[in-house]
């Protein structure tokens, strides 16, 4: 108490003060040392900080969903007390939180803090809820009178509307458009004739002349593998005849080496011919 009294306590006395100092010197320290921001009494909540385009849907009562967090504090804890704040530090709400820091780490989609008390006034900062393609077709619908000023289903709502609010059922797939055209069903036949759309005379004409081309494409690379082959079979060829010159030509060699061994076996048995005639004649002398 002692503690609060000398940090944060002041007395009528000095915002008198303040007040009279600033009037006349336009000296400003002391009265913001005696009026302070509300943030100071939430130093202590854990923060969560949303986006610029989030912050005038809170302000308007929307519960704060996953796609507007932008960071946030560790260890929060399922309804534990959080201040959501923006970017500059402004202080938006005070709320609940619904998710822990692990699920809202991990998660994309749902609802992250229930709101408890709205500080930050509204249209304070720009409006950017209702852009989207579905708000724009059934803020169409309502100027069409296809629902009523709430944005609920009336006797002249479309069951095509109907079959996509309703969660039992499968939706019907769809293309939105703006609210220049109301209608749900003109927003349906819209999209079937453009999935429908039939081709021109240019479009056409430009397919015929790619298929020509990837034909000519085709042709050129039959060809120019054709043209490969028949060269790798010359190749083949060329030195099969390589080969059998080279046979040829070791057979020739070893004729050759084989006659002239038989020449000088033959040259040498005359020799010893010769000498056992001439050691039989030498006795007889």
């Amino acid at each position: 108490k002692q503690w609060y009294q000398r940090r944060v306590a002041i007395t009528a006395g000095d915002v008198l003060d303040a007040q009279y100092l600033y009037d006349n010197t336009k000296d400003e320290t002391y009265l913001r040392r005696c009026i302070k921001p509300l943030e100071c009494l939430l130093v202590n909540h854990k923060r969560i900080v949303i986006k610029d385009s989030a912050i005038n849907a809170v302000c308007y009562g929307a519960k704060l969903t996953l796609p507007g967090v932008l960071r946030f504090e560790s260890g929060i804890e399922v309804g534990e007390e959080v201040v959501i704040m923006t970017t500059k530090g402004e202080a938006v709400a005070i709320g609940n939180a619904l998710m822990t820091s692990s699920t809202i780490a991990t998660c994309d989609h749902g609802i992250a803090v229930k709101l408890k008390r709205v500080i930050m006034d509204r249209d304070a900062y720009p409006r950017k809820w209702g852009l989207g393609p579905m708000a724009s077709v059934k803020k169409g619908l309502k100027k069409a009178g296809k629902l009523d000023k709430h944005g609920k289903p009336n006797d002249n709502t479309p069951p095509e509307w109907l079959k996509i609010i309703n969660d039992n059922k499968e939706p019907v797939s769809f293309t939105p458009i703006p609210p220049s055209n109301p209608t749900l069903n003109e927003v349906v036949s819209n999209a079937e004739t453009t999935l429908k759309r039939p081709r021109s005379e240019s479009e056409t004409s430009e397919t015929k002349a790619r298929s020509e081309g990837e034909e000519k494409k085709k042709k050129k690379k039959k060809i120019i593998v054709a043209g490969e082959a028949v060269s790798q079979e010359t190749e083949d060829t060329d030195g099969e005849k390589k080969k059998k010159k080279k046979k040829k030509k070791k057979e020739k060699s070893l004729d050759e080496s084989t006659a002239e061994t038989t020449e000088t076996e033959s040259g040498e048995k005359k020799k010893e011919k010769s000498t056992d005639c001439d050691s039989a004649l030498i006795p007889l002398l």
